[in-house]
């Protein structure tokens, strides 16, 4: 089941609205052989998409509700050399424009202002993002996603 975004209507009552993925949250990672899970355990490869459904061989065309796409945690970026030669250059040249203390709080901003630092960083670092699979979107917090890590947990 899609988690529950809360919010109000015009009258100021609480709504319960069912969050489901964009095609926008997925886009930046379909290059990069994105892999989802279904409902049904079963993990398999996006290999199209639509602006509300995917192509997985063997299945045909899902929507967005059926699965959720496989990422790695934002604290990731901490462990891949690979982006953290982007991240600690950026981060020297980021930290003092906005008044941060290290590249920790910066790592934080991407879930609570990810607006306030998208001036601040290069195509390049979110592009290597995608390719890690790093959740930069939050979509692992607002349950749209899974954790890589979870799943290996779970030994598949």
């Amino acid at each position: 089941m899609a988690p529950l975004k809360r919010t109000k209507d015009l009258n100021g009552n609480t709504l319960n609205i069912m969050e489901t993925l964009k095609l926008e949250e997925l886009a930046p990672y379909l290059s990069y052989c994105l892999k989802v899970r279904f409902h049904n355990d079963r993990i398999e490869e996006i290999y199209g998409i639509t602006q509300s459904q995917v192509f997985i061989y063997g299945m045909g065309w899902l929507n967005f509700n059926e699965f959720k796409p496989i990422l790695r945690p934002l604290r990731d970026i901490l462990t891949i050399p690979d982006i953290m030669v982007h991240f600690e250059d950026m981060a020297v040249s980021i930290i003092p424009r906005i008044k941060l203390k290290s590249a920790l709080e910066i790592s934080e901003l991407f879930i609570t202002d990810p607006d306030r630092l998208n001036s601040y960083f290069r195509y390049n670092f979110w592009q290597e993002l995608a390719k890690q699979h790093i959740d930069y979107q939050g979509l692992i917090d607002r349950g749209l996603a899974l954790s890589l890590h979870d799943i290996k947990q779970e030994g598949r």
